[in-house]
């Protein structure tokens, strides 16, 4: 197992770990403080709630720090991926709203911590309404990244991470994408719904320059992807892509001279 498979899974991990235990935490503590309102009082209850409290805090603070690694590193897929889906900014909605439900609590269970201030059955019934909605969000949340993980959400026109493996040589890349069936022989697909032909000079560089990297692909019937718009727009495909089943093996780029 490499290095980076190795922190993208640990990645991953970690941010369903702190998924879970963030709503187990928030769960607990508005449980806790609706048993505090009870008659007679529970006195432990809202010692109990602090303590959810905290496993929410710590698993706030991991779930933000995986997922900003994961975005801007690019583990899962790229950050233009993110960018393009409609599923990731109501991801980011979602998130930004308990962020802004979260911040009386945290600073009034503060004070209750420092003694700066006794809890208060209005605060209490507050901060345990304000807990249930943000259950209902995280849960919210969760559909939101599986629809993002799955496609769902893509603007129109955007690429995505179409391609997977690539093949550099005399300043071009060459992309290689995996094909449903790996059986079949490689063949050239187009990457879009209104492909362009690819134009002479690719032609011409591709027989005199670059020996073609796959077996049974006619240089003449690849589609020119040079320049296409990926990302939603925010950057160009510098090369061109040549479609084959996964794990095909490629051949040297450079003629025989």
């Amino acid at each position: 197992m490499t290095g980076a498979v190795l922190i993208r899974i640990s990645l991953a991990w970690l941010h369903l770990i702190a998924l879970g235990v963030g709503l187990g935490g928030v769960w607990g503590r508005a449980r806790a403080l609706h048993d505090s309102l009870r008659d007679p009082p529970d006195n432990r209850a809202v010692r109990r709630a602090l303590i959810a409290d905290t496993w929410w805090g710590i698993a706030a603070a991991l779930w933000i720090i995986t997922g900003v690694w994961r975005l801007v590193g690019s583990t899962e897929k790229s950050t233009a991926y993110y960018l393009a889906n409609h599923a990731f900014y109501a991801k980011m909605a979602l998130f930004l709203a308990i962020l802004a439900l979260e911040i009386w609590p945290m600073m009034t269970l503060i004070k209750w911590r420092t003694g700066k201030a006794e809890p208060h059955a209005r605060d209490v019934g507050r901060i345990e309404v304000i807990s249930y909605v943000e259950c209902a969000l995280v849960i919210t949340m969760v559909l939101t990244a599986v629809s993002m993980a799955r496609g769902l959400g893509m603007a129109a026109g955007s690429k995505g991470d179409l391609t997977s493996d690539s093949l550099s040589g005399l300043g071009d890349s060459i992309e290689v994408a995996p094909r449903e069936s790996a059986g079949d022989l490689p063949v050239s697909k187009p990457v879009d719904h209104t492909p362009a032909s690819s134009s002479t000079g690719d032609v011409d560089v591709l027989t005199s320059e670059i020996a073609m990297p796959l077996a049974g692909v006619d240089p003449a019937k690849i589609h020119d992807s040079f320049n296409d718009l990926r990302g939603g727009g925010v950057r160009r495909h510098e090369a061109l892509d040549i479609m084959a089943p996964r794990r095909t093996p490629s051949r040297s780029l450079l003629q025989p001279s």
